[in-house]
């Protein structure tokens, strides 16, 4: 298959279907790719959607619904990315997935700064500030506070986007 979007579909639902935390290096791979070949992530992001729901793999699904998300915010489908972020977020929720649930509110923070619905952006945004914090994940939540400044600039707090810079000076020294 010759292709930007490196996916072996055969191959790796083989081993999705052996063993689903499989999704984690797809996953990685297809991220990569979006910015690289759009059209075929986007395709293929479309068919893993299709064949975890198929076969029952709850988790590997919502980390595709993740992936269709971050497809549709580099689409401008601000809406409906954000619509498949909250279903993912939703799951990882429950399975008490930090990491996985910063992501989902990042990538909601994001759709939502992009639409220039900067109040809810700024709610999740905050949100997973919060928790990247309390399970010390500061890697990503030095990313989610840029963002956050950003849409508190956006929506002329500058107090607040100034707080949320020195906030992110403390984190860097952590």
């Amino acid at each position: 298959m010759e292709s930007a979007v490196y996916f072996e579909f055969e191959r790796d639902f083989e081993l999705l279907k052996q063993d689903e935390s499989h999704i984690e290096e797809v996953a990685d791979r297809l991220r990569e790719n979006i910015v690289r070949d759009i059209e075929k992530a986007g395709e293929a992001i479309e068919r893993l959607l299709r064949f975890t729901l198929e076969n029952g793999l709850v988790m590997a699904n919502a980390r595709a619904k993740y992936l269709m998300s971050i497809y549709l915010t580099e689409k401008m489908e601000y809406k409906e990315s954000i619509r498949y972020a909250k279903e993912a977020y939703e799951y990882f929720r429950k399975t008490d997935n930090a990491a996985a649930v910063i992501e989902a509110c990042n990538e909601i923070m994001i759709a939502n700064l992009l639409a220039e619905m900067y109040a809810d952006s700024i709610h999740w945004g905050n949100f997973a500030m919060e928790i990247g914090e309390e399970y010390q994940d500061y890697k990503n939540t030095f990313m989610i506070g840029i963002n956050l400044a950003f849409a508190y600039q956006m929506l002329g707090e500058y107090k607040e986007a100034n707080e949320m810079l020195k906030r992110l000076e403390t984190l860097e020294s952590e």
